[in-house]
């Protein structure tokens, strides 16, 4: 492959996240191999379980106390039963990647 000096110059002054964010549109990714492991971090699976379970929980306390509506505290149980679902699909993946 020619490198003409001026390219080599652009591509040696590329900061590093510069260099991800193009090599991730390459591949067709939404995202950067960094935020990706941000992603499956330990911390954030849990904090997404917790967030699902404290939703679910306050959903039904909340219709209970006849704070808000049936239909409203549906949607909140489906707020949090999303967060949990998505942090076990993180979890999954961050099992086969070892």
């Amino acid at each position: 492959m020619l490198v003409f000096p001026a390219q080599e110059a652009r591509e040696k002054r590329k900061s590093p996240s510069s260099i991800d964010t193009a090599r991730h549109w390459r591949y067709g990714l939404p995202f950067t191999v960094h935020e990706m492991e941000l992603l499956l971090a330990r911390p954030v699976v849990i904090g997404l379980a917790i967030l699902g379970a404290v939703a679910s929980t306050l959903a039904m306390v909340l219709q209970a106390h006849g704070t808000i509506g049936k239909a409203r505290a549906k949607q909140l149980n489906g707020f949090g039963y999303a967060c949990m679902g998505v942090s076990m699909l993180l979890f999954i993946i961050a099992g086969f990647r070892g």
